[in-house]
């Protein structure tokens, strides 16, 4: 979440410029792909782990892990909600 948080609060927002001038769009790039990649870790992780046959006395650990990627597709909805209302803000 560390790295998620560093591509959209720093990555992302430093690839945009300033108000009224426009971006760097290979920075934008980089910072979205970055922030999509980190995404596909969570959802690898939990595949693995859903797949891993593990000792019974495990099971309830790994059921704690369970739904880790449907909070970075929430959190990744949720910022593209928010600049969605930023753009149109912006607009207006």
């Amino acid at each position: 979440m560390a790295k998620i948080m560093t591509c959209v609060e720093k990555e992302l927002t430093a690839s945009l410029g300033e108000p009224g001038v426009s971006g760097d769009e290979i920075k934008m790039l980089n910072a979205v792909n970055a922030l999509f990649g980190h995404c596909r870790r969570f959802l690898i992780f939990e595949s693995v782990l859903c797949a891993a046959d593990i000792p019974s006395g495990f099971r309830g650990l790994k059921a704690a892990f369970r739904g880790i990627r449907l909070t970075a597709v929430c959190f990744v909805e949720e910022l593209r909600d928010e600049w969605s209302r930023n753009v149109e803000a912006l607009r207006k």
